[in-house]
């Protein structure tokens, strides 16, 4: 799927604003297959003609082969023609049409999904020099249908998505530092839904699948810098990287909603049905990737979600006023660590009352809407790059394919059952013992410590990455507030000289409580938390926490962790 939404996007952009060109439609056009084939990809044309200012491609195929799919798609026919002012008009005529192909594990059959792709009123207007050149695009609307197939059924899954009101710009520059483009474009509203009939099969059956959904205000920006040279971005994205490519995109959109609904038969036979609807305010998303690392962020407003499960005699539902996750790290393996940050995040999170009533019919607890807030950053040192695929995977992954197979031959041998069950234990036994000896400052390979468990030889057991270390981590900000108690952390971790967080990390954390003995309390009223585990807990508590002043509901802490692995709790020796 990522495969073919990458490759309809890029040559769908290429085909409405007709990029990198020069002074003649010509011109543009093979510069145009220049540039995709510096990505791997393949151009091929059906016919070419030259009619005075005016060159049309007809069957245009771009194409691509990658280890996770392969991806063709034809474009029946682009006119670029010069208008007369030193600028070049695109325009594409009649529907993409394409197919993308899962490749099924040996003995299995290939998954091949179909995609139509149209843009009635497109029409892109190109400026400038060559090497310097700006596209102005639009589109009334882009429909994109694909025919999902679904496993082992012989069916398909319809999909369909509308883009209403296309616009935006685009402008690229090329010199010897590569390909530097930056974008900005519009969408008044995307529709998206999808429907199946699932038809009766040996599991089950038979079932029903529809999803609907909108988008509206949708405003995207960004950034692409293509290093010079030839790449291929499913194989060999870190190379690309490391030479100076880098993406940077950032989406918003004003708000969403949508609906779903499914009926069919569960694990035990028996129907089942399940139906919801959701909607969100304004939201945004941001993604970017370069040789110093990946950053992903999303946030929302005023989510609000509804479902009626079959089996349940009430809704489920729950309202967000703001949520949001953040994260930036490092790719590539150094010697030296890297900065690091991690943020989750919501506000006002409420649910209903029936899902209430299922643990506290007596309303003792407090149902005010739930926040929650772990913000932290750091630098940890990246041992390896987690852009490069384990030593021996497709050899596992080809092994692993091979057994599948033999367990459909064989699925009511229990010996052989049980020996692959062993096997899978001893390996993550394995996969343990080597993470540990990792975090100790060894680093044995995977195999051998594989064949150690197993007390065999496991020529095809791919050799794991090691994982990355934190040097330092940084509490910005932990709290919670919830059923009426609150959380506050803070502080800072970091690594002792010559040694390792995972073991003896050296610092300072401070907080606040506040509520949590009453919480305690109405817990054991409840019959919720036992007698004896709740002496247990605020003896625990008190160990760690000291009453405030004049606030006795209010507690406060202070762990020292110093050099040597000693804990302090307030002043106190702990550990």
């Amino acid at each position: 799927m990522n495969r073919l939404l990458a490759t309809t996007s890029i040559a769908l952009l290429a085909a409405t604003t007709p990029g990198w060109a020069e002074i003649t439609p010509a011109q543009v056009w093979d510069h145009l297959v220049q540039q995709y084939q510096s990505m791997g990809y393949t151009v091929t044309e059906g016919s070419r003609e030259e009619a005075g200012d005016t060159l049309t491609i007809t069957d245009a195929k771009v194409a691509v082969d990658g280890e996770m799919s392969d991806v063709t798609m034809t474009v029946p026919k682009l006119v670029l023609n010069q208008t007369g002012d030193g600028n070049v008009r695109w325009t594409m005529d009649g529907a993409a049409t394409g197919e993308v192909t899962m490749p099924a594990p040996e003995g299995g059959q290939d998954q091949t999904s179909t995609f139509t792709v149209d843009m009635p009123g497109n029409e892109t207007v190109t400026s400038g020099s060559v090497g310097d050149l700006t596209h102005d695009f639009k589109a009334q609307q882009m429909l994109v249908t694909l025919n999902m197939p679904l496993a082992d059924t012989g069916e398909t899954m319809p999909v369909s998505m509308t883009f209403d009101g296309v616009a935006g710009k685009q402008h690229s520059v090329t010199s010897d530092a590569g390909e530097d483009t930056t974008f900005d474009s519009t969408v008044d509203k995307v529709t998206v839904s999808a429907k199946a009939d699932m038809p009766e099969t040996a599991d089950g059956g038979p079932g029903a699948l529809a999803l609907d959904g909108t988008a509206e205000g949708l405003a995207m920006t960004g950034r692409i810098m293509m290093a010079p040279g030839e790449f291929d971005m499913e194989t060999q994205l870190e190379e690309a990287l490391q030479a100076g490519t880098a993406f940077d995109f950032t989406l918003n959109y004003a708000g969403s909603n949508g609906t779903f609904s499914f009926s069919g038969p569960g694990e035990d036979g028996t129907p089942q049905s399940a139906d919801g609807s959701y909607s969100s305010g304004p939201g945004s998303a941001t993604f970017g990737m370069s040789q110093a690392g990946l950053k992903y962020a999303t946030a929302a407003e005023t989510i609000d979600t509804t479902m009626n499960i079959g089996t349940l005699p009430f809704p489920i539902s729950y309202q967000l006023a703001k949520g949001g996750f953040d994260i930036e790290m490092p790719l590539m393996g150094s010697g030296e660590p890297a900065p690091f940050k991690l943020l989750t995040s919501f506000t006002g999170l409420a649910i209903n009352d029936e899902i209430w009533a299922m643990f506290d019919p007596e309303a003792k607890l407090a149902r005010d809407p739930a926040d929650l807030n772990i913000d932290l950053s750091g630098e940890v040192l990246m041992p390896e790059s987690i852009l490069t695929p384990p030593a021996g995977l497709d050899a596992a992954m080809d092994e692993a394919a091979d057994g599948a197979a033999g367990e459909d031959a064989a699925a009511t041998d229990t010996a052989d059952a049980e020996a692959a069950a062993d096997a899978a234990t001893a390996a993550a036994e394995a996969a343990a013992a080597a993470a540990a000896a990792a975090a100790g400052g060894e680093t044995p390979d995977a195999a051998d410590s594989a064949d150690a468990a197993t007390g065999t030889d496991a020529p095809h057991m791919a050799d794991m990455p090691q994982p990355p270390v934190p040097v330092r981590v940084t509490l910005n900000d932990v709290s919670i507030n919830a059923v009426g108690a609150q959380a506050k952390f803070s502080g800072e971790l970091t690594a002792p000289e010559g040694g390792d967080m995972t073991t003896a990390p050296v610092g300072e954390i401070s907080g606040e409580l506040t509520g949590v003995n009453a919480l305690l309390d109405t817990l054991g009223a409840m019959g919720l938390v036992p007698q004896d585990q709740m002496m247990g807990a605020k003896m625990m508590l008190s160990m760690f926490a000291k009453p405030v002043e004049g606030q006795p509901d209010k507690l406060e802490t202070k762990l020292e962790f110093r050099e040597g692995g000693s804990i302090f709790a307030n002043g106190q020796q702990v550990k």
